[in-house]
This record gives structure tokens, sequence and C-alpha cells, in this order.
């Protein structure tokens, strides 16, 4: 599994480790949205699949999206676990910019950044805090 709060790499570790490898890589993203759609028009093959054996290694943003429960316990194969880690300001400001942009790789003009300051500081704060928390779940998993 390849896992990691959202903008810290996980989507250039899946790109980096099919190119090395030659396979696909899942994940569990829906492609029901633009900015999960995406991968699939960069290349990515495995999308959607990973409770199977189609993949060796499939990206997720657990404990994002099921509410810090194990994994096991919701149907995801586990065996080894590869977490994407980055400064987690740097994470969030990202992901404000995809979610602004609709893409992984467009960014907001700064002088609308500095418009959005309080947005962009609730966002901070409650995101640093959020990305703690799943760093202690990918820990507690490892021990």
């Amino acid at each position: 599994m390849l896992a990691g709060f959202q903008r810290t790499g996980n989507t250039l570790t899946r790109r980096l480790m099919e190119e090395v490898s030659g396979l696909a890589l899942g994940s569990v993203m829906s492609g029901d949205n633009l900015p999960n759609i995406s991968p699939q028009y960069m290349g990515f093959k495995g999308d959607r699949y990973f409770c199977d054996n189609r993949v060796w290694v499939y990206k997720t943003h657990l404990p994002l999206a099921n509410g810090f429960s194990v994994p096991d316990e919701n149907g995801y194969r586990m065996g080894k676990v590869v977490v994407t880690v980055r400064n987690p300001v740097d994470a969030i400001v990202s992901f404000l910019n995809m979610c602004a942009t609709f893409s992984h790789t467009l960014t907001v003009d700064p002088a609308c950044m500095a418009d959005l300051k309080e947005l962009v500081d609730l966002s901070v704060r409650e995101g640093t805090e959020f990305y703690f928390r799943a760093l202690t779940f990918w820990k507690h998993i490892a021990d």
C-alpha cells in the first residue's frame, strides 16, 4: 500500500514506481470528480483497483476516507505500507491549489491566494492537526 495525506507526493511516488517496475499500480480514489479523473489522463491505468490481485501496490489517502479505522476491517489488502510525508503546511497549501484549480499541477495566482488568507490560515491550522493524526495512525499500524 502507498499511503499519505493528500498532496504529500504519493501520486508522484506512484508514477515513479510504475515507471521503474513497468506494472500498473492501483488506487482507491474514485474517478467521480475532476481531480481524481486527471490521473487517468496522466496515464495511470490501475485506478479503482485495490481489493484484488490486478495490482501489486495501490495508493490511498487512508485514514482520511475511513474515519481512522484499521484498513483491514474495511476490505483493503494491506501488507507492507509506504507512507509519503511532506511538510504539512506545504501539503495543505498544495491541496487548496488543487481544489481551486481542479488540477494536480496548476496553482492559484499568488494575489488571489493573499485574498484568501483567512481560509488558508484556517486550513493550515485544522489541516496540520489532521495531518499529524494521520501520521500517528500509520505509526500505530506499524507498531
